[in-house]
């Protein structure tokens, strides 16, 4: 289960943006009603989701800020059985061209759903904490470092994104980093470069991104290990740098035997 100190963070934070959404539409009470059929939809699911972006993301820090989406994750074989259920509660999808992994929903309230069908680097939702809202239910929320991997990722070159958006990401990760301290290091160890060339150059630009936000979060760099700059090394210098250990312990062996 969730601390008390997410639970009250994302109370406040949906508090928050009912308010908001008063202010233009007059009922406070839209934003707990859309929620309350959310959790009905993805526990009817019966298989992993997680509550992912702005929502998610109040569980772990202080910083508030308004939004109008929800946004979710589930496994890709989850679309159809979410396009059925969505109905039921009060949920339509918005027409989008192309097989897309993210799929829009609006509520009969006029909230935005955003769904995500298992992104690469989301299919184990298994790091995720129940948190339950008085008058909503409980909820499944992604882990901090999830999150901040989800944030992350958005700030390479490659990633097509809103420079508002990227920004407002970027902002994200900052939090999230200052939050926990056992984010850095976990962020790290997904981004260590492989030997598969692609990968190690996208991994590469994230580790350089990772450094700049631990930078302005003001948290320590994580230390690469050994094995983590072997990793880093192309499999020839791997090699090249096995076979000089194994020589130069050879000759220490045959220097100290004279």
């Amino acid at each position: 289960m969730a601390s008390p100190a997410s639970e009250h963070r994302l109370k406040l934070y949906v508090e928050l943006n009912a308010d908001v959404r008063s202010l233009s539409d007059g009922d406070r009470n839209d934003l707990r009603e859309t929620f309350r059929d959310l959790v009905r939809l993805l526990n009817g699911l019966g298989a992993p989701y997680a509550l992912f972006g702005a929502y998610a993301v109040a569980a772990y820090v202080p910083e508030r800020r308004a939004t109008a989406d929800i946004d979710v994750v589930t496994a890709r074989d989850q679309l159809t059985a979410v396009r059925s259920l969505a109905p039921r509660h009060g949920f339509r999808e918005l027409p989008k061209e192309g097989d897309a992994v993210i799929r829009t929903f609006v509520h009969r309230t006029g909230v935005r759903l955003d769904v995500l069908f298992d992104e690469v680097g989301f299919a184990d939702l298994a790091a995720t904490q129940v948190i339950s809202l008085e008058g909503i239910g409980d909820l499944r929320v992604a882990s901090s470092a999830d999150l901040a991997y989800s944030k992350l990722r958005t700030q390479h070159s490659i990633w097509r994104r809103d420079p508002q958006k990227r920004a407002t990401d970027y902002g994200d990760l900052i939090a999230l980093l200052r939050s926990d301290a056992s984010v850095a290091p976990e962020l790290y160890t997904r981004i260590v470069p492989r030997s598969h060339v692609a990968q190690r150059d996208v991994n590469v630009e994230l580790q350089s991104v990772l450094m700049r936000a631990c930078r302005d979060a003001g948290v320590d760099f994580p230390e690469q290990s050994l094995i983590g700059r072997l990793g880093a090394l192309p499999l020839a210098g791997v090699v090249l740098a096995a076979v000089a250990l194994i020589v130069g312990a050879g000759l220490l062996a045959f220097l100290l035997l004279r």
